[in-house]
């Protein structure tokens, strides 16, 4: 299995035309996630709701822990710092992503104004919990069931009705007092704004020569101050997760590509080959070659 320590989705889901996708999520013997399942910290800019199923999961929202137990359905907000873990063993959860902008409207009517405009300007957002007994729950629930149908089947003119079940749920979210102005408060919005900068210079820039200086201006503190917060957040410190992250590059193009270890090596940000072959070793178990093979069943210089 692939290491999952950098599901930062910079993408989307879906497609440009349709921004949407229900996925059903599963873990357990026979799945992909046999012990649990486990989505690294990560973030993007779709909403997402999870409704769960089956098994007791536990959300970090913006370095924030909540637990939920089966029924119970978790909003995340658009840019929200965010980690799903379950329980040892099986579970299940579906999971609704869309793109919130395919909400607004180009005409300001009171929809617009009240609702859809301050959920995209960040002014509201969606609260993180919702539980049976809730006023918006069973709304909120049904719309997933229904949306999760559409988007399964996606005959003729599913996406229609898709985005209309998206402006019920919205609706049934208002009226319950489910969105909710967004808090200003400094922390922990800053320290994840700038775990969130590191992050993605990182991505952005792992192919060049990167120094901690660099990414501690990225995030608009020290070096000291940054190796601190970031390995608090991550469990790594920033130059780390780097050479992780860059490992992990290396990994994709060993298995799509047939340039050699040195080329790969090089466009990977890693100026010494033999550096590179130690940290691959060390991260994975295999040199280059090694992997590479087991992978593909093939093998250059």
């Amino acid at each position: 299995m692939e290491d999952r320590s950098f599901f930062t989705e910079e993408g989307r889901h879906g497609t440009d035309r349709r921004p949407m996708a229900v996925l059903r999520c599963r873990s357990g013997p026979g799945t992909a996630m046999p012990a649990r399942y486990l989505a690294p910290r990560h973030w993007h800019e779709e909403v997402e709701i999870l409704y769960f199923t089956q098994g007791r999961f536990t959300v970090e929202l913006d370095l924030q822990e909540t637990a939920f137990a089966p029924g119970e359905i978790c909003l995340v907000n658009a840019g929200t710092l965010h980690r799903v873990q379950s329980e040892p063993g099986a579970s299940e959860h579906l999971a609704l992503l869309f793109d919130p902008r395919i909400l607004a409207f180009s005409y300001a009517d009171e929809v617009q104004q009240r609702l859809v405009a301050p959920l995209l300007a960040g002014q509201t957002g969606l609260c993180s919990k919702v539980v049976p007994g809730d006023p918006a729950y069973l709304p909120l629930r049904g719309a997933l069931l229904a949306l999760q149908q559409l988007y399964a089947a996606q005959g003729p003119g599913w996406y229609i009705r898709a985005k209309l079940q998206l402006l019920e749920l919205l609706a049934a979210l208002g009226e319950a007092g489910a969105l909710r102005p967004t808090p200003q408060g400094r922390l922990p919005g800053e320290a994840v704004a700038r775990y969130k900068a590191v992050v993605s210079c990182i991505r952005a820039r792992y192919m060049e020569k990167l120094t901690l200086a660099q990414l501690a201006r990225a995030a608009g503190c020290s070096p000291e101050y940054l190796c601190r917060f970031f390995r608090k957040i991550s469990g790594s410190t920033p130059v780390e997760y780097l050479v992780a992250f860059r490992i992990e590059q290396a990994k994709a193009l060993l298995r799509a590509t047939g340039d050699s270890v040195l080329e790969i090596s090089l466009a990977c940000g890693f100026d010494s080959p033999s550096y590179f072959n130690r940290q691959f070793k060390r991260r994975t178990g295999q040199t280059p070659n090694a992997y590479r093979r087991q992978a593909t069943g093939r093998e250059t210089a």
